[in-house]
C-alpha cells in the first residue's frame, strides 16, 4: 500500500489527475495454484526516477532500472482508451474487412517513449492503412482502386525457448517460479534438448527417453498429473489430506507400471559378453554407445546395434548411365558416402574403383578443372572445389548453376538464400559482377 500511494502521488504530479485511476489497481494471478509469497520487482522509492540517477548507472543498469520503473508505474495508471472501427465491404460473394484504431486517451501508454504526439508521427499515421476515412457510411458504394493479394500458409507452432517454456509451465500450473530455472537446466544438463538459435531442439536421447516414459507411464508423464500434484500438496499443507494417503494414491499404480516396464526391458536386454551384466545406453561427447551396468568393475563397451529401420532407410545405388570404371570397365553406380555422392564400381568389393562426380562448370580460377561437390569431414558442410586440388585451391560455399550471367556473360551463377517473412528464399548471384537474379525452379 505504501508503494501504491507513492506511485499515485508521482503519477498525479508528473502526468495529471486523469491518469490516476479512481480505485487502486488490484491484480490477481492467472493460476489458482500460484503461491503469492512476495511482491513483484518494483522500485524501492519513487524519488529515484530513471532520469535523476542515470549518471550513477551503467548503460545496462540504466536500461534495466528504467524498464522496472516504467512497468511498475504503468501498472498503477489509468487504462488507455482506443476507438476501434471495423468496416465490412461486400462484393458479390466476398466480404473484405478493414479495421482501424485511434488512441483517444493514452493512459499508461503515456509512459513509453514510442507513443509521442509529434507532427512527424501524426502525418505518418494519417498515411497509414490503419486509419479509415471519416466519411464512410453504411451501404455506401465504393470503387476498387487497388487489390493486393498475398498467399499465406499455416505455419507449425514455434519450438519452445526458455521464455515460452516458462510461460507454458505457468499457464498449466506446473512448478513454481523458484523451480522454473531448475527445470530448464535439467533438460540441458542431461542432454535431453539442445539450444539451437535460442530454441530447444530435442536430442536423440531426449526423444528416446520421452518415448519410453510416455509408453510405460502415461498416467504420470502428462501435464494434468503435475498440476494435480501441486493441488494435492496444497491440500496436505492445509491439513485436509494426509501425506500418507497422497503417497499411497501415487505409489500403488506407479509400482505396477514400474514392474511392467522392467519386465519388458529385461526381455529386450543385451548381456555383457565379459561379465554377464546388462548393457546400458550411455552418452559421451562422441555420441551414444552401450556400456556395461557393472562399470567400473567391468569396462566393456560396444556400439549400438543397427535396427531394422536403418536397413530399410539405406538407399539403393543408381546406375550411372554412360560412366564406366577405369580399372575394370564395369558399369559405375551413383553412391552416397559420408563425404557426399560419388561413382563406385558395380563390381565392388572385387573392384574398388571410384570416380568423383564432375560438373560441367569450369573452375573460374584455373579454367582447367571442373567444380566438384565436396563435404567437410569435420563440420559435414557441403562446398564446391576444383577437381585439380591441390594444384588449384579454389572453393566456394554456394552451389554453382550452369547458367550465363545476363550482365557480364559469366558462365555460371551461384544459388544463394535470403531471409524473408516466411523463412528463406532462393536467388541467383553472379560471382563475377555480383548481379542478382530471381531463382526459377526447374519444371
Amino acid at each position: 500500500p505504501d508503494a501504491q500511494a507513492a506511485a499515485r502521488s508521482y503519477i498525479q504530479t508528473s502526468y495529471g489527475n486523469e491518469y490516476v485511476p479512481e480505485d487502486i489497481p488490484v491484480y490477481s494471478s492467472k493460476s489458482s495454484n500460484v503461491q503469492d509469497a512476495h511482491e513483484a520487482v518494483r522500485p524501492t522509492s519513487m524519488d529515484y526516477a530513471p532520469s535523476n540517477i542515470k549518471k550513477h548507472l551503467s548503460k545496462d543498469e540504466y536500461a534495466l532500472y528504467e524498464l522496472i520503473f516504467n512497468r511498475f508505474l504503468a501498472s498503477q495508471m489509468s487504462p488507455a482508451i482506443l476507438d476501434q472501427t471495423t468496416v465490412n465491404i461486400e462484393s458479390d460473394s466476398f466480404v473484405f474487412r478493414a479495421s482501424g484504431s485511434v488512441i483517444v486517451f493514452k493512459g499508461f501508454l503515456a509512459i513509453y517513449d514510442d507513443i509521442k504526439e509529434d507532427k512527424a508521427e501524426q502525418n505518418e499515421a494519417k498515411e497509414s492503412s490503419t486509419i479509415l476515412p471519416k466519411n464512410l457510411k453504411e451501404k455506401q458504394d465504393l470503387d476498387l482502386k487497388k487489390a493486393d493479394s498475398n498467399q499465406s500458409f499455416t505455419k507449425p507452432a514455434p519450438r519452445y525457448n526458455e521464455a515460452s517454456l516458462v510461460k507454458e509451465l505457468d499457464e498449466l500450473g506446473i512448478g513454481r517460479p523458484s523451480t522454473y530455472a531448475q527445470i530448464v537446466s535439467t533438460l540441458l544438463d542431461r542432454k535431453y534438448v539442445e539450444l539451437v538459435s535460442k530454441a530447444f531442439m530435442p536430442s536423440e536421447l531426449g526423444v528416446e527417453v520421452n518415448t519410453i516414459l510416455v509408453q510405460h507411464f502415461p498416467e504420470i508423464f502428462n501435464v494434468d498429473f503435475t498440476a494435480e500434484m501441486e493441488e494435492e500438496l496444497d491440500l496436505v499443507a492445509e491439513g485436509t489430506k494426509t501425506y500418507l494417503d497422497m503417497l499411497n494414491d501415487f505409489y500403488n499404480p506407479f509400482s505396477k507400471s514400474l514392474k511392467n516396464a522392467e519386465s519388458q526391458s529385461d526381455s529386450n536386454a543385451i548381456k555383457c559378453e565379459l561379465c554377464g551384466g546388462e548393457m546400458l545406453i550411455r552418452v559421451s561427447r562422441k555420441g551414444r554407445f552401450l556400456g556395461c551396468s557393472n562399470y567400473p568393475d567391468c569396462s566393456n563397451t560396444k556400439p549400438l546395434p543397427k535396427g531394422e529401420m536403418d536397413a530399410k532407410e539405406k538407399k539403393e545405388p543408381v546406375i550411372a548411365e554412360g560412366v564406366f570404371c577405369d580399372e575394370c570397365g564395369s558399369q559405375m553406380l551413383l553412391r552416397e558416402g559420408r563425404f557426399g555422392k560419388f561413382y563406385g564400381c558395380s563390381a565392388y568389393p572385387k573392384c574398388k574403383g571410384i570416380k568423383q562426380i564432375k560438373s560441367a562448370i569450369k573452375c573460374p580460377k584455373c579454367n582447367e578443372g571442373n567444380l566438384l561437390e565436396r563435404y567437410s569431414p569435420k563440420s559435414k558442410k557441403k562446398f564446391w572445389g576444383c577437381s585439380r586440388y591441390p594444384d588449384c585451391d579454389y572453393l566456394t560455399n554456394y552451389e554453382p548453376l550452369m547458367k550465363d550471367c545476363a550482365k557480364c556473360g559469366s558462365k555460371y551463377l551461384e544459388v544463394r538464400f535470403k531471409k524473408v517473412d516466411d523463412g528463406y528464399e532462393k536467388y541467383l548471384n553472379c560471382p563475377s559482377c555480383k548481379e542478382k537474379f530471381p531463382y526459377e525452379e526447374k519444371k
